[in-house]
C-alpha cells in the first residue's frame, strides 16, 4: 500500500493555513496598534473641541445668568441654543459649532465650585481633574477627561468620553476588517490554487514527455525546459538515463564481441570433432579429442573475461562497492592461486613488499582481478626458467604496483594498443583473449588510477605499472 501525496493539495493546505495564521497575527497587531492610535487621535480631538468650547464661553453674553439657563433648557430638551444664539461668534478656523464633537459630556463651574452648565446625561459628580487629559472612574465607568482651569475668569471646563464607547469604535473596525478577510480568504484560495496548477504545468509536461519516450530513447532531457525545483531529479535522471545507456551499449558490445570471439574457436571445434567421429585410428582420435578440449578452455576463458569486463564497468561499480583493502594481502592471494601454472613452466614468481601493510580504498574483486590478469600474462609470455617480480611500495601520495617479468615484451608502438579489446601481437605462441590488459585498464580508471608499460632496469622483458592513489 502507498499513499497518493498531492504536491497541489499540499501547498494549497499549507499556504491557507499560513495566510490565516498571518491575518489572525495581523488583526492582534493592528488591534493593538489602532487602540494607541485611535486613542491618540480621540484625546487630540477631545482637546481641540474643549479649546472650541473655551473660545464659546470667552463670549462676554455667554455667563449671564439669563444666557446659561437658557442653554441649559435647551440642552435638556435635547436642542442647540449654541447653534441659534451665538451662530455669528461660534467659529474657529472656519469650523462651526454644529461642526465640532459635542458628543462628549461637559461640565461648566464656577470659581465657587458651582456648576453653571452641563450636557445632557452628564454624571451627577463632578468630573473635575487635574489640568489637561486624565483617567477618572465615575459609577464603575471609566472615562476620559480634559480639564481646563481659566483662572482669570473663574470657571473651569471639563469635557469627558467614555472608553466605552472609544472600544465600540475599535471593535467596529475590527469586525468590518474581520467581515472583510473572510470575504477575501476564499478569493485566495481560488487564486492560489490555479496558480499553483500553473506552475505544476512544467511538470506535467515533463511526465508526459517520459511516457511518451520510447523503451529505447535514453536522449538526456533538456535541463532548460524544467523547473529549477525539480532540476535536481530531472538531473539525477539524466544520470541514470547515462548508466542505462551505457548498460545496452555493453549488453551489444559483449554479444557482438562473443559472437566474434567465439566463432572461430567453435567451428574448429566442431572441424575438430567430425574429423574425430570419421577417423578410425585411435591415436590420431585422441588427438582431435585433445584440440576439442583446448578449443572448449579458449572457449570458457573468453567467456570468462567478457563476463568480467562487464561485471567491473563504472555503471555498475558504486561507491558502496568500495572500502579499506589491503594490496599487499591481495597480490599475495593471487601469487598463492598462480602458483602451480608458474611452477609447470618453471618460473619463479617473487612478491616485494617494503611494507607490510599497503591500505587503499578500492574494489577488493576489481583488485583481484587485476593482479591476476598482469601476474597471469606475465606467467604466459615468460619463457621456461624464467623469473616474475611483483614489487609494491608507497610514492608520495599513491600506492605503486609494478609486475616484471623477463618476457619478450611490448614493442614502443604497439604499447598503446595492447589495450584495444582483443588486440594480441603477431609472433606469440601463448594462448590468449586479448582482454587482459583492456581489463586491466578498465579497473585502474575505477580506482582513479593510471598505469604504464615499460622495460624493466635489466633490459628485456615488460614492466607494468599501476599507481593507485591513496
Amino acid at each position: 500500500m502507498f499513499t497518493i501525496f498531492s504536491i497541489r493539495r499540499f501547498l494549497l493546505f499549507n499556504l491557507l493555513t499560513t495566510v490565516i495564521a498571518t491575518i489572525i497575527i495581523t488583526a492582534f497587531g493592528n488591534y493593538y496598534i489602532d487602540y494607541q492610535a485611535i486613542n491618540v487621535g480621540l484625546d487630540n480631538s477631545l482637546v481641540e473641541t474643549g479649546s472650541l468650547l473655551k473660545t464659546i464661553t470667552n463670549n462676554p453674553l455667554f455667563l449671564t445668568p439669563e444666557t446659561l439657563r437658557l442653554i441649559q433648557s435647551q440642552i435638556n430638551r435635547g436642542g442647540n441654543m449654541l447653534k441659534k444664539k451665538f451662530s455669528s461668534n461660534l467659529s474657529l478656523n472656519g469650523i462651526t459649532i454644529a461642526q465640532t464633537k459635542l458628543r462628549y459630556k461637559f461640565q461648566l463651574w464656577d470659581g465657587d465650585g458651582k456648576l453653571l452648565l452641563s450636557s445632557e446625561k452628564t454624571p451627577a459628580v463632578p468630573l473635575i481633574s487635574k489640568a489637561g487629559l486624565n483617567d477618572k472612574i465615575i459609577d464603575g465607568q471609566k472615562w476620559r477627561t480634559y480639564t481646563i482651569y481659566d483662572r482669570k475668569r473663574g470657571i473651569i471646563l471639563v469635557l469627558a468620553e467614555q472608553y466605552a464607547a472609544r472600544n465600540m469604535m475599535i471593535h467596529d473596525m475590527l469586525v468590518s476588517d474581520t467581515y472583510l478577510t473572510l470575504l477575501i480568504y476564499p478569493l485566495s484560495g481560488i487564486f492560489i490554487w490555479l496558480i499553483i496548477g500553473s506552475g505544476l504545468k512544467s511538470i506535467r509536461f515533463f511526465a508526459k514527455e517520459m511516457t511518451e519516450r520510447a523503451a529505447d530513447h535514453l536522449d538526456p532531457v533538456d535541463l532548460n525546459e524544467v523547473p529549477v525545483e525539480i532540476s535536481p531529479l530531472v538531473d539525477e535522471l539524466n544520470k541514470l538515463f547515462f548508466r542505462l545507456q551505457q548498460a545496452f551499449e555493453r549488453e551489444q558490445r559483449f554479444a557482438a564481441d562473443a559472437a566474434h570471439e567465439l566463432h572461430t574457436p567453435l567451428a574448429a571445434l566442431k572441424t575438430q570433432a567430425q574429423v574425430a567421429l570419421k577417423t578410425t585410428d585411435p591415436q590420431e582420435c585422441h588427438s582431435h579429442l585433445k584440440q576439442v578440449i583446448a578449443s572448449v578452455d579458449r572457449c570458457s576463458h573468453v567467456i570468462q573475461q567478457l563476463l568480467t569486463l562487464c561485471r567491473l564497468s563504472p555503471e555498475t561499480i558504486m561507491p558502496e562497492h568500495f572500502t579499506q583493502v589491503n594490496l599487499s594481502r591481495i597480490a599475495a592471494e593471487v601469487i598463492a592461486q598462480l602458483a602451480p601454472q608458474a611452477i609447470l613452466k618453471q618460473i619463479e614468481i617473487e612478491l616485494i613488499a617494503k611494507d607490510s601493510d599497503y591500505k587503499l580504498r578500492g574494489n577488493t574483486t576489481g583488485l583481484h582481478v587485476l593482479i591476476r590478469n598482469l601476474v597471469d600474462n606475465a606467467i604466459r609470455y615468460t619463457p621456461t626458467g624464467g623469473v616474475i617480480k611483483v614489487v609494491i611500495f608507497n610514492q608520495s601520495n599513491f600506492i605503486i604496483l609494478q609486475v616484471i617479468d623477463n618476457g619478450p615484451g611490448i614493442p614502443d608502438k604497439l604499447r598503446a594498443r595492447v589495450f584495444e579489446r582483443f588486440f594480441r601481437a603477431l609472433g606469440t605462441n601463448a594462448q590468449g583473449s586479448g582482454l587482459g590488459l583492456a581489463i586491466v585498464e578498465q579497473i585502474t580508471k575505477l580506482h582513479k588510477g593510471s598505469i604504464a608499460l615499460d622495460v624493466p632496469k635489466e633490459g628485456t622483458g615488460l614492466q607494468v605499472e599501476v599507481r593507485f592513489p591513496k
